[in-house]
């Protein structure tokens, strides 16, 4: 390759840790990046030595040099900038997952295809040491015929941004579905979910006060139906999961939150099948 495609990074935070990898390929250059705290920027931009900086994501689609649009911004950011990009004759590459939404991950897919330019959901999984490892066994056929796949990804939240906290957990499921899709080698046909476990007290206590707030002035005789109008709009942006009613006991298997038991913290279906199997110490089927 005579050229090098020029790559601009924008949101510095995960982002921060491709610009060397982008820097050493031997086919591409980190050309710019783009963050909208200049002094992070700079920072950044000074300890890496990447001298196109750009504060405005706009800006940025209209510099000529760029090739590919790398996105590092928060979640409710992906789509609309990838929209962007390849409207501006960028190639993109976005950090998981694609959109929130089904009808922003077909306008993503309807223009690429109109514009013939490239898109990849970069998930890393797939690029981790242990899947390759397990992905070599399969394919030098070690370990014989593919019989059943199966993935679980756990992640401490803790100290993450506050956007995160009371997401949906499938906007999060690629690490899960793109390494079992990627041994099997074929698109996933459907995806199902189910919740487990509870939802945190603090995350309830971290938004009553607001929560009370829009409710007084839903309620409220006196305000106009234009503020109330905003209060619901508002009520909508909040965490679903901060909501009180929504903290139940769920199983710890099945994620059913009927015939819930606290001794076990499982309901009562994964407590008889495990009690059959004599897989609970000191529990002996009598009568059910």
């Amino acid at each position: 390759m005579s050229k090098k495609i020029n790559v601009a990074i924008v949101g510095l935070g995960f982002g921060a840790e491709f610009i060397p990898l982008w820097q050493k390929h031997p086919h591409t250059t980190c050309y710019a990046i783009c963050q909208r705290d200049e002094k992070k920027l700079n920072a950044v931009g000074d300890y890496f030595g990447v001298e196109t900086r750009y504060q405005d994501f706009a800006a940025l689609l209209k510099d000529p040099a760029v090739d590919v649009v790398h996105i590092n911004s928060p979640i409710p950011d992906h789509a609309w900038m990838s929209i962007a990009a390849l409207k501006a004759g960028k190639h993109v590459a976005c950090t998981v997952p694609m959109a929130t939404s089904i009808a922003d991950c077909k306008k993503i897919v309807d223009l690429v295809k109109q514009t013939g330019l490239k898109y990849m959901m970069m998930e890393t999984v797939v690029y981790a040491r242990e899947y390759l490892f397990m992905k070599e066994l399969l394919d030098d056929g070690k370990l014989g015929k593919l019989q059943f796949v199966q993935a679980s990804h756990q992640q401490d939240m803790d100290g993450w941004p506050n956007y995160w906290p009371g997401l949906p957990p499938m906007w999060y499921a690629t690490h899960c579905v793109g390494p079992v899709a990627g041994l099997i080698g074929k698109p996933a046909e459907y995806v199902s979910c189910f919740g487990s476990g509870t939802i945190r007290k603090e995350l309830i206590e971290k938004y009553a006060k607001r929560r009370a707030e829009l409710r007084k002035t839903l309620h409220s005789q006196t305000a106009s139906i234009e503020e109330k109008i905003e209060a619901q709009q508002a009520f909508a942006k909040l965490p679903r999961n901060s909501c009180p009613t929504r903290k139940n006991n769920r199983c710890a298997l099945t994620g059913r939150s009927k015939a819930y038991y606290n001794k076990f913290g499982i309901s009562r279906i994964a407590l008889r099948e495990l009690a059959l199997r004599g897989q609970l110490p000191g529990v002996r089927k009598s009568s059910w």
